[in-house]
């Protein structure tokens, strides 16, 4: 199966990430949705599902729980990535390089109860590689940052592009 997700800033958010805050809180280091946002530069979110029994294609529109993943980039004010880092794809967009995991709940498990255990409780770890556990789609991931300047200025030719 495939997912393909969007980076969201924090700035754009606001409204559907409270709104969906419950579903996604296990993933942050934050007691609520207004704190989660200022320690994040913003979200990683599926727009796009595809395995060999489905496509879903999410737009504005349609009705669906969507998965937030924190993201933190390094000239962030909030640079502390290992709070937030999260494997998969959040990793592969703060590395900007592909990242291959062979079994994903081993490395989620890894991660959070040897890596980063001073940034997440015991019982968030757990809840975190219980989501990871409980999909049954997901045995190994391949995560492949696409990354595209969103503004673009040259001093040459005097002019910034979006």
């Amino acid at each position: 199966s495939i997912n393909i997700m969007y980076f969201f800033d924090s700035n754009s958010i606001e409204p559907k990430f409270e709104q969906y805050w419950s579903k996604n809180k296990i993933f942050f280091d934050a007691r609520n949705y207004k704190s989660a946002l200022n320690q994040i530069t913003g979200v990683l979110s599926v727009i796009a599902s595809i395995n060999k029994s489905s496509s879903k294609f999410f737009e504005k529109t349609g009705h669906h729980d969507p998965l937030m993943l924190p993201v933190v980039f390094e000239n962030d004010s909030n640079f502390d990535p290992t709070s937030q880092l999260i494997p998969g794809a959040p990793t592969a967009i703060y590395h900007k390089s592909p990242q291959y995991i062979g079994n994903v709940v081993k490395a989620v498990y890894d991660v959070l109860h040897n890596d980063f255990y001073r940034y997440y409780s015991p019982f968030q770890a757990d809840q975190i590689v219980e989501r990871y556990e409980s999909d049954k789609t997901t045995k190994s991931l391949l995560s492949i940052p696409l990354l595209a300047p969103f503004e673009v200025t040259s001093d040459y030719f005097n002019c910034t592009i979006d």
